[in-house]
């Protein structure tokens, strides 16, 4: 075929197309990080750095305490999220200590469902300026027992609403 491998005394393994224009894949020996493996590009500076997307038929496996890192455009970590050795799903902003959570329908650009403000750690379901530690804007159902230490109800004016308090 019109593939080429090329390596030598002190160079790198290149995986190159037929005449050498176009670099596939990099094995680097000769740098900092000896033994990184780069797709898409020459300057692979993770253990595997790909450059491009990437697809996978099977599972993508990562032991406890590893992260799966979100960078931007100029490499910085925006978000982290990993399983931690207690078993528990963390996910944290990468890049500052108030930036927000918010978990969307219809990808990046749908509705904000439910935002957990960075800021203030208020959580709002179906608004994205929590005032209060938990704000819902629209109904609440429970099927169980609510328990407050105090309760201080707004009656929207006009309507036929009450509220009853039960002392055990």
């Amino acid at each position: 075929p019109n593939n080429s491998i090329y390596y030598g005394a002190g160079s790198n393994h290149v995986f190159r197309n037929g005449d050498g224009s176009s670099t596939y894949m990099t094995i680097d020996t000769n740098g900092s990080g000896e033994g990184n493996v780069g797709i898409g590009t020459t300057t692979p500076t993770e253990a595997l750095q790909v450059t491009g997307n990437i697809s996978a038929s099977g599972g993508i496996t990562l032991g406890n305490n590893q992260d799966i890192k979100f960078k931007n455009s100029v490499n910085n970590v925006i978000g982290v999220m990993r399983f931690n050795s207690s078993n528990e799903l963390v996910i944290y902003n990468g890049n500052s200590s108030n930036g927000d959570i918010d978990f969307k329908d219809a990808g990046p650009t749908g509705t904000t469902n439910m935002r957990i403000d960075g800021s203030s750690g208020h959580v709002g379901i179906g608004t994205t300026a929590p005032p209060e530690r938990l704000t819902v804007t629209g109904n609440i159902s429970a099927s169980g027992t609510i328990i407050a230490d105090a309760i201080t109800a707004t009656l929207a004016t006009g309507t036929d609403n009450s509220v009853v308090v039960l002392n055990s």
